[in-house]
């Protein structure tokens, strides 16, 4: 599965980056590093189904 951002998602992620990357200098990549992950998670074929 494709998961895309809306535009507005898209700026909401660009200003987050610049504020992270200013503000946690010892980690700079971190943001982008666990939104791509999280956006994989999304990505992945859904094996099993909730119940309840």
């Amino acid at each position: 599965m494709l998961v895309r951002l809306l535009a507005r998602a898209q700026r909401d992620v660009e200003g987050t980056n610049d504020w992270w990357r200013a503000e946690r200098p010892g980690a700079p990549s971190a943001f982008l590093d666990e939104l791509e992950r999280a956006l994989r998670l999304l990505a992945e074929p859904r094996t099993s189904t909730l119940v309840g």
